[in-house]
């Protein structure tokens, strides 16, 4: 519902995460996920996490991004899954799920207050 330069760190990489999926599958966003900086790593690692991607990745994220997303995993799932509704499955009522979860990640990462969509 937003667009993408409406977003704060990190929730716009998360954003940028999800349509890349939503357009191309999980597996194409598996590099872009890796190569975040700073929150963006910690969001990286939390959607590794949210789809069973972490095995041989650990190495890649220090262990303060590993904490911080893995704190943000519930959130991020919330927010592919409804995302998923939306984007695979054309269920346009699943929009205000992804505010909620949206809003939610924003809340425990630390973002802040989100503007309207």
């Amino acid at each position: 519902p937003w667009k993408t330069n409406e977003l704060p760190v990190p929730l716009n990489f998360a954003d940028k995460l999800i349509r890349k999926a939503g357009d191309h599958g999980i597996a194409s966003t598996v590099s872009m996920a890796r190569k975040g900086n700073g929150l963006e790593s910690a969001m990286g690692w939390a959607w590794l996490v949210v789809h069973d991607r972490t095995e041989s990745d650990a190495w890649r994220f220090d262990s303060s991004s590993r904490d911080k997303g893995s704190d943000w995993v519930p959130a991020l799932k919330m927010l592919w899954d409804s995302a998923e509704k939306i984007l695979l499955k054309n269920q346009k009522d699943a929009r205000g799920d992804y505010i909620v979860a949206m809003e939610k990640l924003a809340e425990i990462s630390g973002a802040g207050k989100l503007s309207k969509p």
